[in-house]
Formats: structure tokens, C-alpha cells, sequence
């Protein structure tokens, strides 16, 4: 997925969320608006010699007929106390009935 308009956003301006993976990754998918029933933000930080870090979100329980959940893996670049934003990759988990029950890329009946 395109993260260009994203980084566009954040040039914008200095922001206090820029400063956290997790809530950078937290304002991308607007997580404020989210109509899961449940929310999980799991961030994988690298060793001492710092580096991008990973963060995946998960949407579960999504108020939708064929799509359960949402998993979303998230890389982050330190940048001058910042994080920035450099890909995204969505994945889904149908509803039962709906086509895959595991995270996949395909989408749902």
C-alpha cells in the first residue's frame, strides 16, 4: 500500500505522535475511528544499533459481514527524533463463511 499521501502529512509539521512508531502507526490507519471491538499495537524495536522498526496493528471484530479482522504491518525509519512512515501491508481475516480464516492478502466474500 501507497504511503505517500501519509508522508506527505508528516511533513506537514512537527507533531508530538511523530515521536512514538506506535502512534504514528496509530494516526496512519486512524485508529481513533477504528470500529473494532478489539485493538492491538505490537512494535518490534532493533537491537542497540538502532534501525526501523516493525509495528503491526490488528482491528479485530470489525462491525462487518465478510471481514473479521484487519492486521496491518507497519516499518518505521528513525529520522531526527521521528519515526517515518516507509511501507505498509494489509492483511485479512474473514468472517466464517466468508472466505479464509487465516490473514491473507485476498479479499473476502
Amino acid at each position: 500500500m501507497s504511503v505517500e499521501e501519509f508522508a506527505r502529512h508528516q511533513a506537514d509539521g512537527d507533531e508530538p505522535w511523530e515521536r512514538s512508531s506506535a502512534t504514528v502507526a496509530a494516526e496512519f490507519l486512524r485508529v481513533d475511528e477504528a470500529d473494532a471491538a478489539r485493538l492491538t499495537i505490537d512494535r518490534t524495536a532493533p537491537g542497540e544499533g538502532g534501525g526501523p522498526e516493525t509495528v503491526v496493528v490488528t482491528l479485530d471484530g470489525l462491525f462487518d459481514d465478510s471481514v473479521r479482522a484487519e492486521r496491518w504491518t507497519l516499518v518505521l525509519e528513525p529520522e531526527d527524533g521521528a519515526y517515518v512512515l516507509t511501507t505498509a501491508a494489509r492483511a485479512l481475516r474473514c468472517q466464517e463463511g466468508r472466505g479464509h480464516g487465516d490473514f491473507g492478502a485476498e479479499p473476502c466474500l
